[in-house]
């Protein structure tokens, strides 16, 4: 069982798309997924699984029964049911697994995180899952998070919302630290959301031979995903969102721009100063590149699961925390709400 944790704004809606619109032959070759509405209700902005574990156990549990598909919409006779392949692996890909980002009053990536994590580990334990996690560069982060408010019909300028944000506290670490004190270091991997320079298909097929290292995917898959606005686009959205009254309304401004103001026809934003763009670069990037070396779970992992190097010194960490974390967990917070 692999949860595909996020981060926001990693590639996580191409990966839900192609599990999606792929899942016949996934199926085929072991592989089924959940749902990403399914996932929002059994896991909602992190809480659920504490709040109703029966739901998300329940859900995973359905996904593994999911019946062998065969061509033209017919389904295996019950005589044969039993000795049908079942699925081999379950894929949750789900970007709210570990909370919102930057939530107030904190201006931390992921500050509940930790809390999460306790609750999907001990309703996920059985299935003794692994889960695959994608950081990217922090001012690309930023960058790109920003424009998801935009989308979601937020007015703030640029420099105003990163006001808000602790530019001290963008680390990934705690992240990750959160991950392998809920599930173990061996069972997490860390990936960078750069691979995605290779082209999506590569993306994609690096995904799936993570999360099931016994398959070997053709993965040809052209769909362009969560297009982002361009600078004339994001000057269009400031003055119209304000305007804007219902969900609806927001959607249609929404698929509006990314239509005709897009950034693959036009210049993308300009957010960050080259200065500050530098500065956040060169703070985080060494620690970047070694959660990503070191955080490869039972791939890298040494005899009898113990990790090694930068991997153990993590898990060292991460443990002196779980008391704490677990103390955390019962705090009442309610992380369901939408953003």
């Amino acid at each position: 069982m692999v949860l595909h944790a996020g981060a926001h704004k990693t590639g996580t809606s191409l990966i839900q798309e192609y599990l999606r619109t792929r899942s016949r032959e996934l199926r085929r070759m072991g592989i089924v997924d959940m749902d990403w509405t399914e996932a929002r209700r059994v896991i909602g902005w992190g809480g659920v699984p504490r709040s109703k574990p029966e739901l998300l156990r329940g859900a995973v549990q359905a996904a593994l029964s999911e019946p062998y598909p065969l061509p033209r919409g017919r389904s295996v006779p019950r005589a044969l049911a039993a000795i049908t392949p079942k699925p081999r692996t379950v894929i949750v890909s789900y970007e709210n697994s570990l909370g919102p980002p930057f939530r107030p009053p904190s201006g931390e990536l992921y500050p509940i995180a930790a809390v999460c994590a306790l609750g999907l580990a001990d309703n996920l334990a059985q299935w003794q899952p692994r889960v695959v996690y994608y950081i990217r560069s922090q001012e690309e982060y930023l960058e790109s998070y920003y424009l998801q408010t935009i989308h979601e019909g937020g007015a703030q300028a640029f420099n105003t919302w990163l006001e808000t944000i602790d530019q001290s506290a963008l680390s990934w670490v705690p992240v990750v630290e959160a991950l392998t004190a809920a599930f173990g270091a061996d069972r997490v991997i860390v990936k960078d959301f750069a691979q995605l320079r290779n082209g999506q298909n590569a993306f994609i097929d690096d995904f799936l031979r993570t999360c099931d290292p016994s398959i070997n995917p053709t993965v040809s898959f052209d769909r362009l995903r969560n297009i982002s606005i361009s600078q004339r686009g994001l000057e269009i959205a400031l003055a119209i969102n304000p305007l804007l009254q219902t969900t609806e309304e927001r959607r249609q401004a929404r698929r509006f721009l990314q239509r005709y103001f897009n950034n693959t026809t036009a210049p993308r934003p300009s957010l960050l100063d080259e200065d500050t763009r530098a500065a956040i670069r060169e703070r985080y990037a060494a620690e970047n590149r070694e959660l990503v070396a070191t955080c490869q779970g039972l791939e890298r992992s040494g005899r009898n699961g113990e990790t090694t190097g930068a991997a153990t010194q993590l898990a060292r960490s991460a443990s002196a925390g779980e008391t704490s974390n677990r103390e955390a967990s019962h705090t009442g917070f309610d992380e369901d709400r939408a953003l």
